[in-house]
């Protein structure tokens, strides 16, 4: 799974998958999307601030998985937040973020979502 850099949201796929926020190794965010790219910009530049999930000043890189249909990536979302338990993706907006600090591994990640799609 490769970080793409904030700046170069341009070159995420309009496809369908989860996703993975970060700010540098720390994990921000779990989502997922019809089309990634689209939902990206949608964190990167909220219409309201207060209402974005993420604060858009920490998002250093993004991360994918493309999958195949809706129920797959709902279902790997689904397992991905409830192995990793964010909690940042409990909260209503980016102020309650601040409470949280957990340390994730990209690699982590990548080897849950191969277990998970098995």
């Amino acid at each position: 799974m490769k970080l793409i850099k904030k700046k170069d949201i341009d070159k995420l796929p309009e496809k369908e998958g989860v996703y993975f926020i970060w700010n540098n190794k720390e994990l921000l965010y779990i989502g997922r999307s019809i089309n990634i790219k689209r939902r990206i910009k949608n964190h990167v530049y909220p219409s309201y601030l207060e209402n974005a999930l993420v604060n858009p000043k920490e998002i250093k890189f993004i991360s994918f998985q493309i999958l195949r249909n809706h129920e797959e990536t709902k279902r790997i979302e689904n397992s991905l937040l409830s192995i990793f338990d964010t909690k940042n993706n409990n909260c209503d907006n980016w102020y309650c973020h601040r409470k949280f600090k957990i340390k994730i591994n990209i690699d982590d990640i990548r080897d849950k979502i191969m277990k998970v799609k098995l």
